[in-house]
């Protein structure tokens, strides 16, 4: 074989790639039937509600005499903010503990993204499917935020559109 015909088929080899595993090939060509991965939307409400999830958790372990005046600060002026139409347990029970005023800010975002998802399934008709929909909507959500860390999810809310 001489040098010109030898280049040729290199040439030949690299436009025709031959198969190093047929196994391989053959379980490509199968479909996946198991193994179905839907995609999950994740709002920024869905990541708020996580974070003050982990918040509500972390602050139940701590004693109250270990707050930080600078957090409880900030804290105070969620728990405040406008946007709440259930009124502040502060105002109703003056010794209520601020993780426990965080929880009941933490049930209201839950309650209202229940509704709006309830209203969807309304106007679509499905209202029947609510529930285990919801259900499992609510399951895969909560699958994909408990990958992510703390700052991650700080992350996220600041680039999420407000």
């Amino acid at each position: 074989m001489n040098i010109q015909e030898n280049q040729e088929q290199k040439a030949e080899e690299l436009k025709t790639p031959k198969s190093l595993n047929t196994k391989t090939e053959k379980s490509r060509e199968k479909p996946l039937e198991k193994e179905e991965k839907q995609k999950v939307l994740i709002t920024g409400d869905d990541v708020l509600i996580e974070y003050v999830n982990r918040l509500v958790s972390g602050m139940k372990k701590l004693p109250s005499s270990k707050n930080n005046f600078d957090i409880e600060r900030v804290l105070e002026l969620f728990i405040g903010y406008y946007v709440w139409h259930s009124p502040d347990m502060k105002k109703i029970r003056p010794n209520t503990k601020i993780w426990q005023r965080l929880e009941a800010r933490l049930q209201e975002m839950r309650d209202r993204r229940k509704r709006l998802v309830k209203s969807v399934y309304k106007k679509e008709g499905r209202l029947g499917e609510f529930e285990k929909g919801y259900a499992k909507m609510t399951n895969q959500k909560l699958g994909v935020l408990s990958k992510f860390n703390g700052v991650r999810l700080e992350e996220m809310l600041k680039t999420s559109q407000k």
